[in-house]
């Protein structure tokens, strides 16, 4: 619908977590048909007429939370947040009105 919000949450293949689980990763589960990442939603969005809003990702659950902390003041955050993700990724989009 025209001016509708379109929230996707996914495991996100190009995430810190699947990198370093390998072949393990949670997420590889037979129920995940399909892998995304950042690119390839962000794309889907634009193919339908969505404009993205907002794209979170969260730290990887295997990063020690000290770290964590101080991550979360750092200058360099949106840096390390990509590179350092943990399994899903989050994007809010808004269908266009024209």
């Amino acid at each position: 619908k025209r001016g509708g919000i379109l929230y996707i949450r996914v495991p996100d293949h190009d995430s810190y977590d699947r990198k370093s689980y390998g072949k393990s990763w949670p997420a590889y589960a037979q129920y995940h048909i399909s892998n995304f990442s950042e690119k390839s939603l962000s794309l889907l969005y634009e193919q339908n007429g969505v404009d993205v809003l907002e794209i979170k990702k969260f730290f990887s659950d295997r990063i020690n939370k000290t770290l964590t902390k101080l991550i979360q003041k750092s200058p360099l955050r949106h840096y390390l947040v990509n590179k350092l993700s943990g399994r899903t990724i989050t994007i809010i989009g808004k269908k266009k009105t024209e």
